[in-house]
């Protein structure tokens, strides 16, 4: 049998023959959606083992028809938000494979062409929509135009038609920056074009947002600058946007779908009237349009600070509050490493000479037991050694870098509050320390607790020089 067809005719009686059972079929029925799948998607839309669904992708890789192949394999794979396992292999459709398709009925058949990878992750959720949709025995059509008004079009990613005949859409988006107000505003406008037209009438007057996003910060952020377009785009209409918007991460959609008409708690509304009470949203709104639409730098500040002001807002609401306050249970932490050694049993002439295993240990310990700040500490102390000359202003310059990285961790800076700096010693055994000073007038804190807390903070801090080695962040070049 010829694995190269000369007609779509030849080319079916080929994998009739090959795989009488038409297993074939569920794999570029697949491909048809939007000429790419990948590998996991191909097993979720055929419920075939995913050894079987290679050797189908295997044989079709070696037909062709009319001398164009009809599928490849995709040489590169794409990370996708929201999935920990390894990216799955990717195929698409050739030409051969998109003449095929349009001979056996898909008209609509197109071989794959993009090349961007956004561009390409974008299509492969759709394509996971999608199958999930037929899964599920939901109607659904996938980047198709809908035409309304006087000639005009809008190509939703999804129309998904309910039982009572009644329809919504769904936009797949990927993470939003500052820099997509513009294109976000004109999606905006074309929406509220067709929901304000006729042949919306069928339409919940909804769009349901998935973003391809990992949920959290990055998924509020990005909700956030649609928050903000939202804003310009109703001061330039002075009135709402005639539709609503309702957000959820991609993942968590596929983990779990949502077709109701009603749509549960998860869903959250952009909606732009929390930020448009602002001042800055006011004065905005006050501004004459033929202004804003002209002095496209002016407009572009107002955006950035309308955004930003959001974004700080969305940071306070949802940053947890150990964040963005110090963690005062860092001294606690640098009391029982200094502690365990320097108030130990034994003569206190004793303890001073002798190497401090204890502290190490524990320091050690403590290094073991957060590897992220093990990593940071040895970063900072060891970055671009090898081209620093150490004199004395580099040496203490240095070692400041690594007490601040160490104090951020526990979300403290150096400054009023906590001064601490590295500092020249007389002692020639000691030529370097490090200084801790708290504020005298902290509340609460007794004169006692102030010294103990700056004692024992200080040998830490020095001791990531001296015992580095032994703790695992490397001896410094310099000490």
């Amino acid at each position: 049998m010829s694995t190269h067809a000369s007609s779509p005719e030849e080319l079916l009686e080929n994998l009739k023959s090959a795989m009488p059972d038409d297993r074939w079929r569920m794999i570029l029925q697949t491909l048809a959606i939007k000429g790419i799948a990948d590998t996991r998607q191909l097993q979720d839309a055929t419920n075939f083992g995913r050894d079987k669904v290679m050797r189908i992708l295997d044989r079709l890789a070696g037909m062709s028809l009319e001398g164009f192949p009809i599928l490849s394999k995709l040489l590169k794979t794409i990370e996708r938000s929201g999935e920990a396992n390894r990216p799955p292999a990717i195929y698409i459709l050739e030409e051969g494979g998109a003449r095929f398709l349009r001979f056996i009925g898909f008209s609509e058949a197109k071989a794959f062409s993009l090349q961007d990878e956004i561009a390409i992750a974008h299509v492969l959720s759709m394509v996971s929509i999608h199958i999930l949709a037929n899964r599920l025995k939901i109607a659904i059509s996938t980047d198709q135009t809908i035409s309304y008004g006087d000639g005009k079009v809008l190509r939703p990613d999804h129309q998904v038609q309910l039982p009572d005949g009644t329809g919504f859409l769904i936009e797949l988006e990927q993470t939003a920056t500052m820099a997509l107000v513009e294109r976000i505003k004109t999606s905006l406008l074309h929406h509220q074009a067709f929901f304000a037209s006729e042949e919306s009438r069928d339409y919940l007057k909804q769009v349901r947002m998935l973003l391809n996003v990992k949920p959290g910060r990055e998924f509020h952020r990005t909700l956030t600058v649609w928050q903000a377009a939202m804003v310009q785009v109703e001061n330039e209409l002075g009135t709402k946007l005639n539709f609503k918007v309702f957000v959820l991460p991609l993942q968590s959609f596929l983990d779990s779908p949502e077709w109701e008409a009603v749509l549960s708690g998860r869903w959250v509304e952009a909606d732009s009237a929390k930020m448009a009470e602002s001042p800055v949203a006011e004065q905005t709104a006050e501004m004459p349009s033929a202004l804003r639409i002209s002095e496209r730098g002016f407009d572009s500040q107002i955006t950035d600070v309308v955004l930003l002001r959001a974004l700080a807002e969305r940071f306070r609401l949802y940053a947890p509050q150990q964040l963005t306050q110090p963690n005062w249970e860092m001294f606690d932490v640098v009391h029982v490493i200094y502690e365990a050694q320097f108030e130990g049993s034994g003569s206190k002439v004793d303890r001073e000479a002798a190497v401090p295993l204890i502290s190490i240990s524990l320091l050690q310990d403590l290094m073991v037991e957060h590897p992220k700040m093990q990593r940071a500490l040895s970063q900072a102390l060891h970055y671009n050694r090898g081209r620093v000359i150490w004199s004395q202003q580099n040496i203490l310059h240095r070692m400041g870098i690594v007490v601040r990285r160490f104090l951020s961790l526990y979300g403290w800076r150096s400054g009023r509050v906590l001064k601490v700096y590295p500092i020249t010693m007389e002692d020639k055994s000691m030529p370097y320390s490090v200084k801790c000073e708290l504020m005298p007038s902290l509340p609460d804190m007794s004169i006692s607790e102030r010294i103990r807390n700056e004692t024992a903070l200080s040998w830490v801090l020095w001791a990531l020089f001296e015992y580095g080695q032994d703790i695992g962040i490397g001896r410094p070049e310099f000490w």
